[in-house]
């Protein structure tokens, strides 16, 4: 869902700005059923671009330590496994190549964030439509991505949605304990007194 997502996103940030694109096109890698997520088609100026969208994990077992002391570091790794499966490919047809990366918190790779400074340049001759591009497309691109995060979060809760009681944790009540009534009252035994005859 996620990653679908942000696929559809990004093709609607590119077509904002002018730029001829198309989704996980067949036939786009010669010899290969391999496709790109999102294709930005040949120009005058420059050839055909390849992009590919990621979806990382800060928090997984092969990124976490490292992504505590070191921001980004999972999408560093993403761009990497991206750019072996794909830079080759794509250099070899004469494209080039953007990994799309976002970590689950929010944060873009340094290759998402330049291909969308290039597509801002596209939209606007100005700084401040270049500016108010760059807003609206972090804003929609963020909103996404943490839309996606919570449709994986409800699907995976083990708390039910809507009102429901939750399971006691005790199965058994606590035994009460046992009071015996205790007289207050003190009734000693009558003592009989020597009794003097004073006649």
């Amino acid at each position: 869902f996620r990653h679908d997502k942000l696929v559809q996103v990004w093709m609607q940030i590119m077509r904002f700005a002018g730029v001829p694109c198309a989704a996980e096109e067949e036939g786009v890698v010669a010899g290969s059923h391999k496709r790109p997520d999102v294709v930005i088609k040949q120009s005058d100026a420059s050839g055909p671009t390849w992009t590919d969208v990621r979806a990382n994990l800060s928090t997984s077992l092969t990124n976490c330590r490292r992504s505590a002391s070191d921001p980004g570091y999972a999408n560093r790794q993403g761009d990497l496994l991206k750019n072996a499966d794909w830079s080759d490919l794509a250099e070899s047809q004469g494209a080039g190549f953007f990994a799309l990366s976002f970590e689950a918190h929010g944060r873009m790779g340094v290759p998402a964030e330049t291909l969308l400074n290039r597509l801002a340049n596209t939209s606007g001759s100005t700084i401040v439509e270049r500016s108010g591009f760059l807003r609206w497309a972090r804003a929609l691109l963020h909103v996404t991505n943490m839309r996606g995060v919570a449709a994986v979060l409800r699907e995976t809760t083990p708390i039910q949605s809507g009102p429901h009681l939750l399971r006691p944790v005790l199965e058994t009540a606590a035994p009460r304990a046992c009071l015996r009534s205790i007289s207050l009252a003190h009734d000693p035994a009558p003592v009989d007194f020597p009794r003097h005859d004073l006649a």
